[in-house]
């Protein structure tokens, strides 16, 4: 789908215990997608149509068998895409560790790579913080870039048990997935302010695949505080945890 431009394979990893979570993205310069056929692209037999370019022969069964191989492999599948701009797709996986790595010392041409030095700064301004994804390896991978951050993670797997953990407790800040089963985050971002109160005040960033201006504000104007495209990248993970603090804490402070 890409006549000109470049397409571009990224891969990085991140090691949480003896596991290693692997992201692959795959983005290009193509025709894109259009919005509205986005949510359907992984169902089966579903083919994105396109009048303006020439048809492509399939039979639409490519993308849900990836997302079901890399669902087995305890990872998922997204995609990111502007029509007639290009497309990013992004999937990950768990991996076993078998071997310790070996010592740096025994490769002296390799190139010690570190994240944005204000991303190690792990003074986030929150003490708890409720992650909701329904996906394990999502979950992973936030959990280690909030390793060293001091901060107590509580985890729920949809929307409806996050409402019952706010329930049970208070918490900081609140890491949202916007799409899950049972209740997606839209869905629970309404219903946090429905219940006031705490519940409602309790700070929220949202967490999805689509990246358009528009879903952006969209999520602010719901309530959200913060906004995060995925995969998510530690930097932009830290940063924005710090920059919702602040508001959170101005605005309290104001009251």
């Amino acid at each position: 789908f890409t006549e000109t431009g470049h397409i571009k394979v990224q891969v990085s990893s991140q090691q949480v215990d003896a596991t290693c979570v692997l992201t692959v993205q795959v983005s290009d310069t193509g025709r894109g997608i259009a919005a509205n056929q986005i949510p359907h692209l992984f169902a089966e037999f579903y083919r994105a149509v396109d009048k303006n370019a020439p048809t492509v022969p399939g039979t639409g069964l490519g993308l849900s068998i990836a997302r079901r191989f890399a669902r087995m492999m305890g990872g998922d599948i997204s995609v990111r895409s502007v029509l007639k701009a290009g497309s990013c797709f992004s999937f990950t996986s768990q991996l076993k560790i078998l071997e310790e790595p070996q010592s740096p010392a025994e490769f002296p041409n390799a190139k010690h790579i570190t994240d944005d030095p204000q991303a190690l700064d792990h003074d986030l301004g929150v003490k708890s913080i409720l992650l909701v994804d329904d996906t394990q390896s999502n979950r992973m991978v936030v959990r280690s870039f909030l390793k060293k951050s001091n901060v107590e993670i509580i985890e729920a797997e949809d929307g409806a048990k996050a409402l019952k953990c706010l329930e049970q407790r208070p918490v900081d800040l609140v890491l949202l997935d916007m799409k899950m089963p049972i209740m997606d985050g839209e869905e629970t971002l309404l219903e946090m302010a429905r219940r006031g109160g705490r519940i409602a005040a309790t700070p929220v960033i949202m967490l999805t695949a689509n990246a358009a201006t528009e879903d952006r504000q969209r999520f602010l104007a719901l309530g959200a505080l913060g906004y995060i495209a995925k995969p998510v990248k530690k930097s932009v993970l830290l940063s924005e945890i710090r920059s919702v603090s602040a508001v959170s804490h101005e605005a309290k402070t104001a009251l």
